[in-house]
C-alpha cells in the first residue's frame, strides 16, 4: 500500500528521524534497573495469563451452491477474488484443485464442494467465471492455509454462543462430519458451522 505522507519526505529527514529513534532506545535501555523495578517486573511476569471466556463468536457466512455455511472469522487469513488455479500433474482431483497465487503467495486451493459431497448438478454454474459474486476464502495459518470457492460472501456477524445448536445425530455420526453447529439466521433458517480443523484435515488427506 503507497502511503503518500512518507513519499513526499526527502531521505534526510527519513534517516534524521531514525538517528532520534535509536538515541532514544538506547537512552531507554541504558538506564540503571532497581530493585524495586526489578521485583515489580517479576511479579507481573510470575502472574497467570487471564483469558476471559467471551460470550459471544463472530463467524464468516457463506453460500456454496444452495447452502449457508459459516467459519469463525478468526479462522479466515482473507476473502478475495477468484484467482485462476493451475493444476499440479498427478496431484490435481476433485478436491485438491491445485496452487493459486493470491497476494503474491502459492496457495493450496480445495474445493469445498467435493469435500462436503454436495450435489454437483450446478458445478458448472459454481465455475462460471461470469459470476461476480463468487469469492475466494482463504483458511487457516498464513504458513499453512487453504483457498476455497464460494458462491457468495454473505455477511459477517456476532453471535451468542448460547444461540448455537447442536447438528444432527445423523450429521454428527457421519464419516465427513465437519459441522460443529448450526447458525440461527434471520430469515429463520439455520447455517452449517464448519470445524475448519477438520476442514483442513480432509483437504491435507486429498493430498496423500
Amino acid at each position: 500500500m503507497n502511503h503518500p505522507e512518507l513519499e513526499c519526505r526527502d531521505s534526510d529527514s527519513v534517516f534524521r528521524d531514525l538517528a532520534l529513534f535509536h538515541n532514544a532506545m538506547l537512552r531507554l535501555l541504558d538506564r540503571p534497573l532497581t530493585d524495586k523495578s526489578i521485583s515489580h517486573a517479576t511479579e507481573i511476569v510470575a502472574q497467570p495469563r487471564i483469558h476471559p471466556e467471551s460470550n459471544t463468536i463472530r463467524l464468516l457466512v457463506f453460500l456454496v451452491g444452495d447452502e449457508t455455511y459459516a467459519v469463525p472469522a478468526g479462522e479466515v487469513v482473507g476473502v478475495t477474488r477468484v484467482m485462476q488455479v493451475c493444476i499440479v500433474p498427478h496431484r490435481t482431483h476433485h478436491i485438491f484443485r491445485g496452487l493459486c497465487c493470491i497476494e503474491g503467495s502459492l496457495v493450496l486451493c480445495a474445493s469445498l464442494l467435493h469435500l462436503l459431497d454436495l450435489p454437483t448438478e450446478d458445478i458448472t454454474s459454481f465455475h462460471d467465471v461470469s459470476n461476480d459474486s463468487r469469492r475466494m476464502i482463504v483458511l487457516g495459518a498464513r504458513s499453512d492455509s487453504w483457498a476455497v470457492e464460494v458462491d457468495q460472501v454473505v455477511e459477517v456477524i456476532t453471535v451468542e454462543k448460547a444461540t448455537l445448536k447442536r447438528p444432527p445425530l445423523t450429521v454428527a455420526h457421519s464419516p465427513h462430519h465437519y459441522t460443529q453447529g448450526l447458525v440461527p439466521q434471520k430469515n429463520g433458517h439455520f447455517a452449517a458451522l464448519l470445524d475448519v480443523d477438520r476442514i483442513l484435515m480432509g483437504f491435507k488427506a486429498s493430498l496423500s
